[in-house]
């Protein structure tokens, strides 16, 4: 199914089974409709994203960064970078997609492995993408985040 937006003339958004695929000029993204998540973005058939938006926490620890008044023992010199994981998104439900005078909105309400949360994306008129998101950790995180946000996996090679 191929929709053409009267509002927008570039912006062009096809749906199957699996993924939405918007087109807005030389940009073409797919959103996976099971995870929430962007597959693929490319700029005139050039891959600039490999994936994203994944969520992802890491919990506070003990570490405090370096040796007490020691000169030149930094977090950066002596630690090695704590090791995390993002919180995989399980399946979304609810995924609504509609033509807005702003764009195309995509909202989704997503469920991970220790988390609910709710993602929106608003693909713009400029071919600017914004995205919102919400997450709420379950109690089985007692404690809480040392860092958190999203990530997005570039291609290798830009």
């Amino acid at each position: 199914m191929t929709t053409n937006l009267k509002s927008m003339p570039d912006l062009k958004m096809e749906e199957n089974d699996a993924a939405y695929r918007i087109q807005h000029g030389s940009l073409t993204y797919l959103l996976n409709k099971t995870t929430g998540i962007l597959t693929s973005v490319e700029n005139n058939g050039k891959k600039v994203l490999k994936q994203g938006p994944v969520f992802c926490y890491v919990a506070m620890n003990s570490e405090d960064g370096g040796k007490p008044n020691v000169a030149g023992e930094t977090y950066q010199n002596n630690i090695y970078p704590i090791k995390n994981y993002p919180l995989y998104t399980l399946f979304v439900k609810e995924l609504l997609m509609k033509s807005t005078d702003s764009g195309l909105v995509f909202t989704m309400n997503t469920t991970y492995t220790n988390a609910n949360g709710r993602i929106r994306y608003l693909f713009r008129k400029d071919g600017k993408v914004q995205l919102d998101y919400e997450i709420q950790m379950d109690k089985s995180m007692k404690t809480g985040p040392y860092q958190y946000g999203m990530l997005f996996q570039l291609p290798p090679q830009l």
